[in-house]
């Protein structure tokens, strides 16, 4: 049978886009170096991927007017970064597909799988979280202080999670615990006045006008972002590496795309961090950064 060189063309297509893996990935907050990671991995086995984005910014009802959207994809895989977002896509029962997903903290604390070993729901994925007791002891060898200041800007789950759990390790390590509100910074309030050192959760995003006016005052920050090191001053940051976190749930979805069931295949705990230090900062608030921290230090602003 012969065939015209249009026809060919339309039957190459077709045929390319009929073995096409198709993936959905959904960023609760926005895409970033997690999904990065993860489409990097999955390009490696198959190039040909197509991917389909689709970014939150915190907010439930954005990621549920997402679905009817995600249903007509009609994807092989779905990979989810956040574990509101996980939580909620895994409970409406829309999908019945294999998914791989990135949180902070534990899914089983969470009721997202049953074991972190045998996942048994149809979903898998890389678990990433630095706890508030190693950002204690950060905090203590940067400097001996008698009242830590916790950043507020916005009061989210993963903020109120985070302040009670340092006031409650505030018992054990002798300190006194002030929330400190953007809010009140703007307006000019003098609620620096008694803290000694300033600690910023990864919820919240202060501007970099905020970072200004703490440093202004020569408080040393640490921040659970380095982006506010990088990019807006703040002191240190101890951080997990989501790119490698993402290339390793990257290797789970391909797992998944060859052929393997999720419940089979178990949840990766990724504890290992990266610190993060700006010397420019450390120069204009007039703070000796240890050396421990420069010698292990994997970023430096200088």
């Amino acid at each position: 049978m012969k065939y015209s060189a249009i026809s060919l063309l339309f039957y190459i297509l077709f045929a390319t886009s009929a073995f096409c893996q198709n993936i959905v990935i959904i960023s609760y907050n926005m895409d970033g170096l997690i999904e990065k990671g993860v489409r990097d991995e999955i390009l490696g086995r198959y190039p040909d991927a197509r991917f389909y984005t689709f970014a939150c910014t915190k907010n439930i009802e954005i990621l549920r007017s997402y679905y009817p959207f995600i249903q007509k994809i009609n994807p092989d895989m779905i990979f989810v970064n956040g574990k509101e977002a996980v939580k909620d896509i895994y409970n409406s029962h829309l999908f019945h597909k294999e998914i791989v997903f990135h949180i902070k903290g534990d899914p089983v604390r969470e009721n997202i799988v049953a074991s972190n070993v045998l996942p048994v729901a149809h979903l898998t994925g890389v678990t990433t979280e630095i706890s508030i007791l190693e950002h204690i002891k950060v905090l203590l060898q940067m400097k001996k202080f008698k009242t830590l200041g916790v950043l507020k800007q916005s009061v989210d789950n993963e903020y109120l999670s985070s302040v009670t759990e340092i006031k409650r390790l505030s018992k054990f390590f002798n300190f006194n615990v002030k929330e400190v509100s953007v809010k009140d910074i703007t307006k000019g309030k003098n609620i620096l006045n008694d803290v000694d050192i300033i600690y910023i959760p990864y919820s919240q995003i202060p501007g970099i006008e905020i970072i200004d006016y703490i440093n202004k005052k020569k408080i040393p920050t640490l921040s659970e972002n380095d982006y506010f090191v990088l990019k807006h001053g703040a002191l240190m940051a101890l951080v997990v590496d989501e790119y490698r976190a993402g290339r390793f749930a990257g290797q789970k979805a391909v797992k998944v795309l060859s052929g393997a069931k999720a419940s089979n295949i178990p949840i990766t705990k990724i504890e290992h961090f990266m610190v993060v230090v700006n010397l420019d900062t450390a120069k204009k608030i007039n703070y000796q950064i240890p050396t421990k921290f420069l010698i292990i230090a994997d970023k430096i602003v200088r």
